[in-house]
């Protein structure tokens, strides 16, 4: 396992701290925020709002899984996301329950400038993820890969 981009501690179970200067950067980015308020949906309502976007969990794109569940985002010059937090859908639930790969979702992002939960994760790469700006958990996550890309 690699460890190259973000400055880890591990200690027992205490969170990860990454602090890493990037607030120079987000100045210069386009500001596309979409804004909700996250909470809990079951796995039918989930799915009733992707059929209501005209797709489903084989065709969506990051940005349509996250609208579903109100997590706020916005990109960056190259259409990547920059989230303000990162978690799983639900604390008894994980994206996987919905269908959704948390694989193909850490793709598409490049950065959290809040906290990242990984928690009960099912991914197993941080994907293009560069900047984690708050704390970072991982208990019981099966990330095998901290080099990102």
């Amino acid at each position: 396992m690699k460890v190259n981009f973000l400055n880890i501690h591990t200690v027992g179970i205490y969170p990860i701290k990454s602090r890493i200067a990037c607030k120079s950067v987000l100045h210069h980015r386009a500001a596309d925020v979409v804004s909700f308020s996250s909470k809990k949906i079951s796995i039918a309502e989930f799915n009733k709002r992707l059929n209501n976007m005209g797709v489903n969990t084989k065709t969506c794109t990051t940005e349509q899984v996250f609208d579903c569940f109100g997590t706020k985002y916005e990109k960056d010059d190259n259409g990547k996301l920059i989230l303000y937090k990162y978690a799983q859908p639900a604390t008894s639930m994980t994206y996987s329950d919905y269908g959704i790969k948390e694989d193909d979702l850490l793709n598409d992002i490049v950065e959290i400038k809040g906290d990242a939960f990984f928690v009960n994760s099912d991914a197993e790469s941080l994907g293009a993820l560069k900047y984690i700006e708050g704390n970072a958990y991982f208990q019981k996550s099966k990330l095998k890969d901290f080099e990102g890309t």
